[in-house]
């Protein structure tokens, strides 16, 4: 049985009293534990709620709770580590709304993903779906809801290394490896296996494409080293990096090496280092790391301790969660409204929908300033809802909760499922096979003129897929805890 200490009782006679309290505690004992408190660092220090046993290993008699102080009702050592239902330090965290929130809103854009790569894949629009000379609104609003994805899965990066420091689960140098290790496995993991056994079906390194684990693993190693400074210094360096964007684009890079390597870490286009070897970077380091670089920096914002009544319901953070998006919808409109920081002008369209349209038809590829202010605006407003409604996102936390599985599995699976239907409709697959595959064109190079499934096609085939893939999801979510 679980018992509490009771440090404001008075003590009563008799040796049946005296042996079933707790020994007193003496003044030099709470100073020890009040110092021990205070010279740990703030960022490896053990979140609200969570009871270290480190700290108590201080003082062996002393009842105390994580932050060093003695409160009514605190666990002794001994309680803390005999008793099962306890959890372990950072588990709290681990399974606290917050989490929940950042796994579903992960979950979603997952989800979201699959359909825009299904679209890639298997679609039959052979042009841009986002050029509104050619483009319908469903066929739009399905690739344009897909521009939410990325930046959402950069803002969580940072948030979760904030997160994984707060909880107690790492150290900050902990956390810097962490970020270093997995992020060079990344760059590597999608320019080798994921490369040739999911984006081309082939070994044949004359395309090559720097994609979304591109720019997640070198803006993961460049955070390894931002989670040393105060979250202030992640927000000022993002936010000046998503505000300067335009300006970054526009800039003279000069030639040479140099010039080479600027214009990799910050531009979107065709590289060609030797004559017919091609590097077409989607997604520059530079620009996205600004994100990641913002979700670590608002999230000491949005999750730090604040009222116990509000920590405990959820209301300062979803003040801040509403206030941040409402703040970058505020600057969305304005910097699209004047047409700045974006290379696509917005203008008047035959119909108002398509007007609005055009409003929101903003640049990924670099990311532009009214790009990034416009999706990061969504992806707060989800994290908001997940946290006000945890239940609404279960399903989608146990996408969310194994990305990097889900995303390993997905790719060759949609490009497999690609293969069999041109095998069985066309009788060859040759440009799933071959050459750049989804790259460098809007349509599949040397694809037959009525090749691909409708948007209604591509719509179920994306629920049955993405159906298919939670029983796997949720199995090895279940063995990675179990672990």
């Amino acid at each position: 049985m679980r018992t509490r200490t009771e440090p404001g009782r008075t003590s009563g006679t008799g040796s049946s009293s005296s042996a079933s309290r707790p020994p007193a505690r003496s003044s030099r004992h709470a100073f020890i534990a009040v110092s021990v408190a205070r010279s740990r660092p703030r960022a490896e220090r053990i979140g609200t709620g969570v009871y270290s046993t480190r700290l108590c290993r201080a003082c062996p008699n002393l009842t105390c709770p994580a932050d060093g102080g003695a409160a009514s009702g605190a666990y002794t050592r001994r309680q803390m580590t005999a008793d099962p239902s306890l959890p372990p330090a950072g588990s709290i965290a681990a399974s606290s709304p917050r989490r929940r929130a950042v796994d579903a809103v992960r979950g979603l854009v997952m989800v979201i993903m699959a359909l825009d790569h299904l679209r890639d894949f298997l679609g039959n629009a052979h042009f841009d779906a986002t050029d509104l000379s050619q483009t319908t609104a469903p066929l739009f609003l399905t690739r344009w809801i897909t521009h939410f994805c990325a930046p959402t899965f950069f803002l969580l990066a940072g948030t979760s290394a904030y997160l994984s420091i707060q909880s107690g689960r790492r150290t900050v140098r902990d956390a810097a490896q962490f970020l270093v290790v997995r992020g060079l496995v990344l760059v590597v993991l999608e320019q080798t296996a994921l490369r040739c056994l999911g984006w081309y079906f082939h070994f044949d390194y004359h395309f090559m494409n720097a994609g979304v684990l591109y720019g997640l693993g070198w803006s993961m190693v460049l955070l390894g080293g931002l989670v040393f400074l105060p979250p202030a210094v992640s927000v000022a360096i993002g936010g000046a990096i998503l505000l300067g964007e335009a300006g970054i684009a526009a800039a003279d890079l000069g030639e040479g090496w140099l010039g080479t390597l600027l214009a990799l870490a910050t531009r979107s286009r065709d590289f060609e280092p030797v004559a017919g070897y091609h590097f077409f970077v989607s997604y520059p380091p530079i620009p996205w790391f600004g994100v990641m670089a913002l979700g670590h920096g608002l999230a000491a914002l949005v999750y730090r301790a604040g009222d116990p009544g509000e920590a405990r319901s959820g209301v300062r953070t979803r003040r801040w969660l509403l206030g941040l998006a409402a703040a970058f919808l505020l600057l969305f409109a304005i910097v699209r409204g004047l047409d700045v920081g974006d290379p696509s002008p917005w203008s008047a369209q035959p119909s108002r929908l398509f007007t609005a349209l055009s409003f929101v038809n903003v640049s990924k590829y670099p990311p532009s300033t009214p790009f990034l202010l416009l999706t990061l605006a969504g992806a707060l407003l989800a994290l908001f809802a997940f946290e006000r409604r945890p239940r609404a996102g279960q399903i989608f936390e146990v996408y969310g909760r194994v990305p990097l599985v889900f995303y390993i599995l997905h790719i060759p699976l949609i490009h497999l499922l690609a293969v069999i239907y041109s095998v069985a409709a066309f009788g060859a697959a040759t440009w799933l096979t071959s050459g750049p595959v989804i790259f460098w064109d809007v349509a599949l190079p040397g694809s037959p003129p009525d090749y691909g499934l409708g948007l209604a096609g591509i719509w179920t085939v994306w629920l049955v897929f993405v159906a298919a893939l939670y029983p796997i999801c949720r199995w090895y979510g279940a063995r990675s805890r179990g672990r």
